[in-house]
Formats: structure tokens, sequence, C-alpha cells
């Protein structure tokens, strides 16, 4: 079987309407709209992303016989997903990946 991978990195940009929202508001709402997103996931579990803790979400998944790892997370007014799928050695692909970005203020 030929090994395979392919690597996904989407950034959006919170709706217009969650500027005027409070902290907690913000929070609880990114918050549902991560969880919402990887629902389709499994093994889902909070985590914090860097050493600045951004909130977010990691799970697994398959697709097409190619194992999935996603991870969506929260940064200032933008959300961050990346995923890896492949056939070979997902937990490797997927580390080196999601480490190869760095946060510039």
């Amino acid at each position: 079987m030929q090994k395979m991978a392919a690597y996904q990195f989407i950034v959006t940009r919170l709706p217009v309407g969650y500027k005027n929202l409070s902290k907690d508001e913000l929070s609880r709402k990114v918050d549902d709209m991560l969880r919402q997103q990887t629902s389709r996931f499994n093994n889902v579990e909070a985590i914090k992303v860097g050493y600045e803790g951004f909130p977010g979400y990691v799970g697994y998944t398959e697709h097409q016989g190619l194992q999935q790892k996603g991870m969506m997370f929260a940064v200032n007014n933008y959300i961050i997903a990346m995923s890896v799928m492949t056939n070979d050695d997902l937990e490797t692909k997927f580390n080196k990946f999601s480490n190869g970005f760095k946060i510039i203020k």
C-alpha cells in the first residue's frame, strides 16, 4: 500500500456580531462553535494550545480509509483549524505539522 498524507490549515474570522459581546458571552459562543465543529470527530478532548493557552478541541476520525486527527482553537478574533489525514504514522505527522506554526504578535 502506498503511503499517503494530506494536510489542511484553515483560518476563519469570527462573525462581526461577536465584536460587542462581553468576554464571558464571547467565550461561551466560541466554545459552542468549536464543540459544534468537532462533533463529528471521535475521542474529542478540550485542550489549551500553545504557551498562551488558547482554548480548543482535538479529535480523531476516519475518511476514505485514512486516519484523521484535527484540532480547532480560538486566537483573538479567529478560529484556527488544522488536520492531518494519513495511512502512516498519524501522531508523528500531526505533531510535526501542528508544532510548525508560531503565533506572531
